[in-house]
């Protein structure tokens, strides 16, 4: 279930960032494993100390819902397992561009959305901006850009100086291997596994920014996000002050969508953005200040991140950090997928594992789902 829910596994320091790399238990023999956030390659002792996994707790009294972890125990495994609830009772799953839909018995068909508490259970993290080394990944957008054009007009102005998110690639790979800057679904956690990446442009974007660090004129600090996938724009503005935060949506056009005042509850706020799920989410806070539901997304162009400050830099911002939705794929053609379910006699639930390269789930069981009776409460992680 790594990386959110851990076995036994690796922790070590990254020698160029300093980030905290957590990494499956891998061979005595390696000498080295790659940043997943900045992509350096970390020598590691042989005898890497392996740490305990984590401990869990069920709760026996509650029914399962969709993302929540459950412990459950199939017939004939010696063994209890956990894995994530993402179809239930009578429902079809099948997957497409690594998001997952459902066929209901109606014969209604429907992309599977989360909330932004379940976003946060199941994103993965691409970069933190606190652990940086020399390389930064924001890199400044020259005004004759063609993505400059991508944004609202009002916001091409000079005074808007414009950043754009260089990916990389924090995976171990061949020096001559040639490779276009994309967002992937490479996993830190699997150290070992060599497979075929899927580009992902379904992203969040969260910052934190103190309003006494640079202050305007006005004694607000302003910031910027565009989220481009193709054709499609979606820029959020940011305009916060000692005590409150407004929030305006644009889309490509110009065109106001949305706008809202949030009252801060805390002295630096987590701002954020998302496009996962065919919506788009903005948060201030504690506050969802927007959700917006997208008729479709352009799942075959990679994502692009710009981002404005105004007037403070990109060192002023206290932390600036990058996710990633959690990419679904199966070794199963969705065709074949769909026959062993319709073939199943088990009414139960469709469960899969966060650690999707290597989990053995209802993607590959021969009876894809898991009765209930077999579900023995919902997960809940200690520390």
């Amino acid at each position: 279930m790594a990386p959110h829910f851990l076995g036994e596994h690796h922790r070590v320091n990254c020698s160029s960032c300093r980030f905290n790399i957590v990494s499956e238990v891998i061979d005595p023999s390696k000498r080295s494993i790659v940043c997943p956030n900045c992509g350096s390659n970390v020598a590691t002792a042989p005898n890497l100390q392996t740490q305990s996994a984590h401990q869990i707790l069920l709760t026996t009294d509650q029914q399962p819902v969709r993302w929540q972890v459950v412990g459950f125990q199939r017939p004939n495994d010696n063994q209890a397992s956990i894995k994530r609830v993402v179809g239930l009772p009578g429902e079809t799953i099948w997957f497409e561009h690594g998001n997952i839909f459902l066929k209901t018995e109606r014969g209604e068909t429907q992309l599977l959305k989360k909330n932004w508490q379940q976003q946060k259970a199941t994103r993965i993290l691409v970069h933190d901006n606190r652990f940086q080394n020399q390389d930064s990944r924001w890199s400044p957008l020259e005004s004759t850009s063609p993505l400059i054009a991508t944004v609202p007009a009002q916001f091409r102005a000079t005074e808007h100086r414009w950043l754009r998110y260089q990916p990389k690639r924090c995976y171990k790979h061949s020096a001559n291997q040639t490779w276009s800057p994309r967002i992937e679904d490479s996993y830190g956690f699997n150290q070992s596994i060599n497979r075929q990446l899927n580009t992902v442009n379904e992203v969040c974007l969260e910052f934190e920014l103190d309003p006494d660090s640079n202050l305007n004129q006005t004694g607000q600090s302003e910031l910027l996000i565009a989220i481009v996938v193709g054709q499609q724009t979606h820029l959020a503005r940011f305009v916060i002050d000692h005590d409150s935060a407004e929030v305006q949506l644009f889309d490509r056009s110009a065109a106001l969508t949305a706008t809202s005042r949030c009252q801060l509850d805390r002295d630096i706020p987590t701002c954020g953005i998302s496009n996962i799920d065919q919506q788009i989410i903005v948060t201030v806070g504690n506050h969802q200040a927007h959700l917006i539901d997208l008729n479709s997304q352009d799942l075959d162009t990679p994502v692009e991140l710009l981002l404005s400050l105004q007037p403070a830099n990109l060192v002023d911002l206290k932390r600036l950090r990058l996710w990633r939705d959690t990419y679904y794929f199966s070794a199963l053609s969705r065709d074949e997928l769909l026959r062993r379910q319709a073939n199943s006699t088990v009414e139960g639930y469709f469960l899969i594992g966060d650690n999707l390269p290597v989990s053995r789930d209802s993607r590959l069981w021969a009876l894809p789902t898991v009765d209930a009776e077999h579900i023995l409460g919902v997960v809940d992680i200690g520390q």
